[in-house]
């Protein structure tokens, strides 16, 4: 954490991107939001674990490659999965990075199991191709709605009605 803190910190990024708070990962800090996990796991822990784990010297540096290597399958593909843009390679794309991903998780980790959500994830190159980029249908807009409800103070009566004004 340490590592990726110092990254951020030395890190710039254009508008519209934002730095992860240095505080991310930390009791105090709490949740992060959607967002804010999908620039730690795209940006800063590419960026380290790129640093750290691409030269490894060693006995564990194939291993730490490895490692990375797999991480970076898992990042393509969530990328491929929030483009824009959306054709019959992005999703051919997303299910070949997810599914070595997988392949590869559970070499390096023998006691992992594959879990549904992993499963039915691999399936969402079908959601790409049928129905275009995902940002229509994806959770952020959701994210927020949750958020707002969380901030709400409802003095725990739940069922109670509640309006929203945007």
């Amino acid at each position: 954490m340490l590592e990726v803190r110092k990254d951020i910190e030395a890190s710039k990024f254009p508008l519209g991107i934002n730095k992860a708070p240095l505080t991310w990962g930390t009791p105090g800090r709490g949740k992060l939001s959607a967002d804010a996990w999908n620039v730690v796991c795209t940006i800063h822990l590419v960026i380290t674990l790129i640093r750290i784990w691409g030269y490894t010297p060693g006995e564990e540096g194939p291993r730490r490659r490895f490692m990375l290597h797999n991480f970076l399958d898992l990042v393509n593909a969530v990328l491929m999965a929030s483009n824009r843009r959306s054709s019959g390679a992005h999703a051919q794309s997303f299910y070949d990075h997810g599914h070595r991903y997988l392949q590869k998780v559970t070499e390096l980790y023998r006691n992992f199991n594959i879990k549904p959500v992993q499963h039915v994830a691999l399936h969402f190159g079908d959601f790409l191709e049928t129905m275009g980029p995902s940002h229509a249908y994806r959770t952020p807009g959701f994210e927020r709605m949750n958020y707002t409800m969380q901030m709400t103070n409802t003095n725990k009566h739940h069922g109670a009605c509640v309006s929203y004004t945007y």
